[in-house]
């Protein structure tokens, strides 16, 4: 499971030994928001506790796509539009590594994309040794200033969201390998990607991407 990151929005001093002190513009990693629908645990430096909800913001990371796979990703960072790149150089995305907990950076540079582990311990994210940071959050905006590479000038930057286009399953599709989607006739599906005429990339709701057949639905 991919951790919650939050800021902090005013300074919060514990009261009690189960709960964690922050302060405002502090970075923390929510692990719990369902046992008490007021009161979060979360981690920080180490330190674990309650912290209430009303004293923080998710930070929202559009960025990171878990379920992606590294080929689905060098697809939808080279894809093109009238034979041009859509993304510029340093456009990317994070996804989940091959073992739990651990995460890739793949990024667009000229016409290839590279791919960067992300390693964690327990005092932080980082690429590099000398480089490390509390949340993937600020790792990602450390590198939207400074280079993540150490042979190429490759700064991060937001890939080109597209317009979102929907579709109606017309059959059944029982996907046959960890990238391909499955679904059911009449299930709607965002379709992100089409590039490939005959496999496009999409989504039910809020879940995992995956490849589908393009002649197993209608557009809407």
């Amino acid at each position: 499971m991919d951790t919650i990151e939050a800021v902090g929005k005013h300074d919060f001093n514990a009261s009690s030994p189960d709960e964690l002190s922050f302060r405002k513009g502090d970075h923390l990693q929510i692990i719990d928001m369902e046992t008490d629908p007021n009161w979060y645990r979360a981690t920080m430096g180490g330190n674990t506790g309650y912290i209430p909800n009303n004293y923080i913001e998710i930070v929202q990371r559009d960025w990171l796509m878990p379920d992606v796979t590294r080929q689905m990703a060098e697809k939808m960072l080279l894809s093109k539009s009238n034979n041009q790149y859509v993304n510029s150089d340093g456009a990317f995305l994070v996804r989940r590594g091959r073992q739990e907990g651990e995460h890739s950076l793949s990024v667009k540079y000229l016409n290839e994309v590279q791919h960067f582990k992300i390693y964690k311990q327990n005092d932080g994210y980082f690429i590099w040794d000398s480089e490390k940071f509390p949340t993937l959050s600020l790792l990602v905006k450390h590198y939207k200033t400074a280079s993540v590479s150490k042979s190429h000038h490759i700064v991060l930057q937001d890939m080109v969201k597209e317009k979102r286009v929907r579709a109606r399953a017309s059959y059944d599709f029982t996907g046959r390998g960890n990238d391909e989607l499955s679904f059911r006739k009449g299930d709607i599906l965002n379709i992100t990607d089409r590039q490939d005429s005959d496999w496009w990339t999409a989504q039910i709701g809020n879940g995992p991407s995956g490849l589908i057949p393009a002649t197993y639905v209608e557009l809407l």
